[in-house]
């Protein structure tokens, strides 16, 4: 489980940076990597993969991630994974949106997981799961 409080669990990543400020419009997640357009991480499973969820804020209604595969950590595919949103109706504090992507089990032999970021969004916590 990577809490969002340092890089050392994740395989690489590329513009990724710790923030622990401003924390209210996060609902008081109070460290979150925060990644910008262009930005990556790559997490590794070692072993089976059995499934990956990514809790994420972002702003707007669209999904900001993309996601790939692979098993050698070099030729990455690119995957359709589920989101789900769970705006609040709340406005006094200018929530940003939470978003839990999953991978699911379907990938068990790719223990590289590659998440590209289409826009500026905050990972608050990770859990893979694998065997």
């Amino acid at each position: 489980m990577d809490k969002a409080r340092n890089l050392a669990v994740l395989d690489e990543s590329k513009g990724i940076s710790v923030e622990t400020w401003n924390y209210r419009s996060y609902k008081e997640a109070f460290s979150r990597l925060q990644e910008k357009q262009g930005a990556y991480i790559r997490y590794y499973a070692p072993g089976e993969l059995l499934d990956l969820r990514l809790y994420v804020y972002e702003k707007g209604d669209q999904p900001l991630l993309k996601f790939s595969l692979s098993s050698d950590g070099i030729h990455f595919e690119a995957i359709d994974v589920d989101s789900q949103s769970f705006a609040s109706p709340e406005t006094n504090y200018d929530y940003l949106t939470p978003r839990l992507y999953q991978v699911g089990s379907e990938h068990r032999n790719s223990p590289y997981i590659k998440v590209e970021f289409t826009d500026t969004a905050d990972i608050v916590r990770a859990e893979i799961d694998y065997r």
